[in-house]
């Protein structure tokens, strides 16, 4: 996925940052959509097992491509 330039991705990626940013630290936005202020703790929670997520994953799929190539 990070191999071939892919700049819609990035957009993606980046738009929904920011949305959920804005979402979750905006006192209206946040009470609109019934969320929670979350503190560092839970940023790190969440950023962690979703690289961690991303990862095996990757893994994964190099693991069967060389499987397939023996």
């Amino acid at each position: 996925m990070l191999r071939s330039p892919n700049p819609a991705l990035w957009w993606v990626i980046g738009g929904g940052i920011v949305f959920l940013g804005l979402v979750l630290y905006i006192p209206v936005l946040r009470h609109l959509f019934r969320f929670s202020f979350l503190h560092f703790e839970d940023l790190l929670v969440s950023l962690v097992s979703g690289v961690f997520s991303i990862l095996w994953f990757e893994v994964l799929k190099i693991w069967r491509q060389q499987k397939i190539r023996v």
